[in-house]
């Protein structure tokens, strides 16, 4: 199984890729920042 979209909106960035990256060993491929935030 493949997911084709995951988004998640986080508060702390740095905080979330540690979690995410390093904890859970999953890998950011693509980041798109938005002015409205």
């Amino acid at each position: 199984m493949r997911y084709l979209h995951t988004m998640v909106r986080v508060e702390n960035i740095d905080d979330s890729l540690k979690f995410y990256c390093d904890l859970l060993g999953m890998s950011e491929t693509r980041r798109i920042e938005s002015e409205q935030g």
